[in-house]
């Protein structure tokens, strides 16, 4: 707990993550991919665990219904390759590309 340093005056959002919770003044672009991984480590651990629990329950005849929260959507917000809607890194990546190839015209012209 301890002493906080304040840094706005404003609303706060705290997110609670693998690690934490976290409070920062301003999100850095790797916290971008910390996110990313956190959600995709959060998808396969919900299928590892509970989708397989739930099939060695339903094979012994045990009735359980548990509902959990899919995040496919977020973690497809990062990596969808599809042409209608890229993700954030497809995105980041075809913009770097062509950044690099007007560069490159720039110099041979």
């Amino acid at each position: 707990m301890g002493n906080r340093q304040s840094y706005t005056n404003g609303p706060v959002v705290g997110l609670l993550d693998i690690f934490g919770f976290e409070d920062m003044p301003m999100n850095a672009f790797e916290q971008l991919f910390i996110n990313f991984t956190n959600e995709w480590i959060q998808l396969r651990f919900n299928k590892c665990m509970f989708e397989r629990e739930m099939e060695t329950y339903k094979s012994e005849g045990i009735d359980l219904t548990l509902q959990t929260q899919d995040n496919t959507p977020s973690v497809n917000l990062f990596i969808s390759d599809s042409r209608t809607q890229p993700g954030i890194i497809k995105l980041l990546a075809d913009a770097v590309r062509q950044k690099k190839e007007d560069q490159e015209g720039s110099l041979r012209g």
